[in-house]
């Protein structure tokens, strides 16, 4: 009977340790629940507040600064199209071709489809691609007056350069770099010059070679030869569509708040209302006339551009080359 006095006696110890330690799970549970309480308040108030900067930024009303425009929806099938396949976008284009009834073969979408390739290939470091590119098209981008070969062949030497691989630049100079003397001699001797610093390039008077960036603007000057190729224009038109709406919207809601529903029928009118700045990369000259001989130019007699950046019609800026007459540049 004692044996069993002293187990019972003991009971309430053993089960101290376990009470002890759901104490502390519970305790636990409590701080991680107010700690999720804290930050579900945080991310509540961030996001009222960010209602609050969207509704300031980006009114409700619209629709008083646009009016409904009737679009052909091949047209704009095709616009999306287009954007799609010169952003590398093939099986998204090929999708909506199928969907929205477009003819869409595999011969159009190659040229996209090599580019692709090349974008991918300079984003993993990879100049395999891009040199294989401009090697099959070396003949229309000397007709355009590109000069990517060189700048492909640049980075590849400066990739060399950077791993202590000197005999292999030279030779890659060589082989690579005299087609494009004597235009591009000073480049060529800078290129040169670099190889006196290898193993300490990013100390050196050259480290900006080999800024990561140079990977993008080469990419970017490839796009955009690509793009002169295919005869198609160095900016997206969806893009630069959807750039100067953006741009617009502001100063017709602003007149549209002002004249307080007075606007009328602009909106069918071929001109908006007020002026739109879209900056200068946004002035588009389809018509050029010659200040000189106040001709229009053409094909035959396309605008010439003279070393201080002032332009003449390609007739009259033989006869001032040629005769005794003289033109004063205005400031």
């Amino acid at each position: 009977g004692g044996g069993e006095a002293m187990e019972g006696d003991g009971a309430p110890e053993s089960t101290l340790p376990a009470t002890q330690e759901a104490l502390a799970r519970l305790r636990e549970g409590v701080r991680a629940a107010s700690a999720a309480a804290g930050d579900t308040k945080e991310s509540l108030s961030a996001v009222a507040k960010l209602g609050k900067m969207v509704d300031k930024a980006m009114p409700s009303d619209l629709g008083r600064a646009v009016t409904p425009v009737r679009m052909d929806p091949a047209l704009v099938n095709r616009a999306v199209l287009d954007h799609l396949l010169r952003t590398g976008k093939l099986e998204v284009a090929r999708t909506l071709a199928e969907e929205a009834g477009e003819e869409l073969d595999e011969e159009e979408l190659r040229p996209f489809a090599e580019m692709v390739e090349v974008a991918q290939g300079l984003r993993a470091r990879d100049l395999g691609p891009a040199k294989a590119w401009a090697a099959r098209n070396e003949a229309g981008l000397k007709g355009i007056g590109s000069d990517v070969g060189f700048l492909i062949a640049r980075m590849e030497f400066l990739q060399m350069a950077r791993g202590g691989r000197v005999l292999d630049a030279v030779m890659l100079a060589r082989g690579s770099f005299d087609q494009y003397l004597p235009a591009r001699l000073p480049d060529v001797q800078r290129l040169m010059g670099c190889l006196a610093f290898v193993g300490r390039l990013e100390r050196s008077p050259y480290a900006s070679f080999f800024d990561e960036g140079e990977w993008a603007r080469l990419l970017d000057r490839l796009s955009s030869d690509g793009s002169r190729l295919l005869g198609l224009p160095k900016d997206l038109p969806l893009g630069v569509c959807v750039e100067a709406g953006v741009k617009a919207l502001p100063s017709l809601l602003k007149f549209a708040t002002v004249m307080q529903g007075r606007i009328g029928e602009w909106g069918s009118k071929t001109a908006l209302p007020v002026e739109i700045d879209l900056g200068p990369e946004r002035r588009y000259h389809s018509v050029f006339v010659c200040p000189v001989s106040r001709e229009q130019a053409s094909a035959d007699n396309p605008p010439m551009m003279m070393q201080c950046g002032h332009v003449l019609c390609e007739h009259s800026l033989k006869k001032v080359s040629q005769g005794p007459v003289s033109v004063q540049e205005s400031e």
